[in-house]
């Protein structure tokens, strides 16, 4: 690589912790530079530098995720928050860059265990801060933590789902760790993450973790025994840690209709949904979910008299962007999950024993991710998430490297035992070898 590129490279590691981390929420000064468009200027100018063969549409996730930024520009000026839609279509361009600069610069198995490193740092991180918060009993009305900052690490269901995507990734730190200090802290953070998810008090949220849990234990494989028991022992550690009426909340899970919340959420998806067809082609424009809402469609007698989000994803982009942005949308995510499988079937088949199995077990864990968020994002209006964007930009470099291992031809059963001679015979009699073929090869014709 060259020193460009590393330092490229470099700058887009500091990017994705920098969204993580979101420290202009604390900054306001640091926020007026707009740090994300400057970040990402910054690594396109330096990437760029060595003027570097770009196949910017050869990810599977590239084209339906331009396609969506298209949807969401187009539609735009019909919108009931014109300047608003035109925002998020602009942030989904800059979730292009991104994922574009991650499939290009992530090119080694140690720059995808780096990155996932920092994203279990930056979740033990946000973990950490809402066990704190809820330990000192710094809690909403309802007995909720916050996260911090404005991000999807703020609401208690946000935050939930966060930790939930990136939970995978600290198991996977535990799978690949070698030493046992290594594991320990993996299992710190594993555990921290978990009781973030549980102060969250998110319903959605646990369900999402439960089902990225399961397809870890399904991929496991020989490590199923280990991640049931850093699972039980995150749970007991966490039975211990909070009281009963964090429980009676999940308990709910089963007794919805008594629910207020749920019952709110089912009249905003009906809202929703009424949404959705009365704008089939164009929707109410991307971000326009709450005022089309609140002017339209408020349901006062099952959600209130307040403008709603809309508590879904999938009703989100739905009613935002119509049938042809949840067509992209819905591509995008079918197109990451193409690229963990078809990775997958490469790393598996691989003939390097130093990196294939390493980058299959992140697969693994990038696909307990994904479907983590597939399971909350029911609950959450997370349509534009640039968590996902991380997952689909690393997943594309990894792709691109299990291509390259595939690539690269074992040697036959017929000349094995001639290539395994030469490695292990001393470097003179190769030399000698290689002399005597030339000798005994037929001079070239002169001209």
């Amino acid at each position: 690589m060259h020193s460009s590129a590393r330092t490229a490279a470099l700058l887009l590691m500091t990017l994705v912790v920098a969204l993580l981390l979101r420290p202009w929420d604390h900054w306001e000064a640091l926020a007026t530079v707009r740090p994300v468009s400057l970040l990402l200027a910054a690594i396109a100018v330096v990437w760029l530098a060595d003027a570097p063969k770009l196949r910017l549409l050869a990810d599977p996730p590239t084209k339906p995720l331009i396609l969506l930024c298209l949807v969401a520009a187009a539609t735009a000026p019909l919108s009931v928050w014109p300047s608003r839609s035109a925002e998020v279509a602009f942030n989904i361009l800059q979730q292009a860059a991104l994922l574009a600069m991650l499939a290009h610069l992530v090119t080694t198995p140690a720059m995808v265990e780096r990155l996932a490193t920092l994203m279990a740092a930056c979740g033990t991180i946000h973990g950490s801060i809402a066990t704190v918060t809820y330990l000192r009993q710094e809690l909403t009305p309802d007995g909720r933590v916050f996260g911090t900052g404005h991000g999807v690490f703020a609401d208690p269901n946000d935050l939930a789902l966060s930790l939930v995507m990136i939970f995978p990734f600290a198991w996977w730190r535990f799978v690949e760790s070698k030493s046992l200090g290594a594991r320990l802290v993996a299992v710190g953070s594993l555990a921290v993450m978990l009781a973030g998810i549980l102060a969250s008090q998110s319903r959605g949220g646990l369900l999402a973790w439960g089902a990225a849990v399961v397809v870890l234990g399904v991929k496991a494989k020989s490590g199923i025994a280990s991640l049931a028991g850093v699972v039980a022992a995150a749970s007991l550690a966490a039975a211990l840690l909070f009281p009963s009426d964090v429980f009676d909340r999940y308990s709910s899970i089963v007794h919805y209709q008594s629910d207020e919340s749920a019952t709110t959420r089912l009249a905003i998806w009906k809202a929703g949904a009424s949404m959705f067809a009365d704008h089939l082609l164009t929707g109410v424009g991307a971000g326009g979910f709450e005022v089309a809402y609140g002017q339209e469609y408020l349901d006062r007698k099952g959600a209130g008299n307040v403008w709603r989000a809309a508590h879904s994803s999938y009703i989100q982009i739905a009613a935002e962007l119509g049938i042809f942005g949840l067509a992209a949308w819905l591509a995008f995510i079918a197109a990451i999950l193409a690229t963990l499988r078809r990775a997958g079937r490469l790393l598996a088949a691989s003939t390097d024993e130093a990196a294939a199995p390493s980058l299959a077990a992140w697969v693994d864990a990038a696909t307990a991710s994904i479907v983590g968020f597939l399971v909350g994002a029911a609950f959450l209006s997370r349509g534009y998430d640039f968590l996902i964007v991380i997952i689909a930009g690393t997943a594309s470099a990894v792709l691109r490297q299990a291509t390259a291992f595939s690539s690269r031809v074992a040697p036959s059963r017929e000349t094995q035992p001639i290539a395994q001679a030469l490695a292990e015979a001393p470097v003179s009699a190769n030399q000698a070898y290689v002399g005597d073929l030339l000798r005994d090869s037929p001079a070239p014709a002169a001209e």
